[in-house]
């Protein structure tokens, strides 16, 4: 019977695992990296900026109350100023 006890360095596997959760994060950061410009949000921060949950903005986009999205970098992405367009139309005329 072995004795001796495998430590995870002697384990090819989880070196492998170990090294794609390394590439995986590198991965992640470089999309991070990605330069968006300010005043645009992407769909968290957008229904995060109106308060609303996120089935209720993309309701809002469907009934053409919230334009839809640009992609960029793979993902949809809505400028500031459209948002503040629909509050100031969903608040016109109130005393708020």
């Amino acid at each position: 019977m072995n004795t001796e006890s495998t430590t995870r360095n002697d384990c090819p596997l989880a070196s492998a695992g170990e090294a794609l959760i390394r590439l995986s994060g590198i991965l992640n950061n470089r999309e991070l990296e990605v330069s968006i410009p300010k005043g645009l949000l992407t769909v968290e921060s957008a229904h995060n900026y109106l308060d609303i949950g996120r089935t209720s903005f993309y309701r809002l986009i469907k009934d053409g109350e919230i334009p839809k999205g640009r992609d960029i970098s793979g993902r949809p992405h809505w400028r500031r100023e459209d948002l503040d367009a629909f509050i100031a139309r969903k608040f016109a005329g109130s005393d708020i």
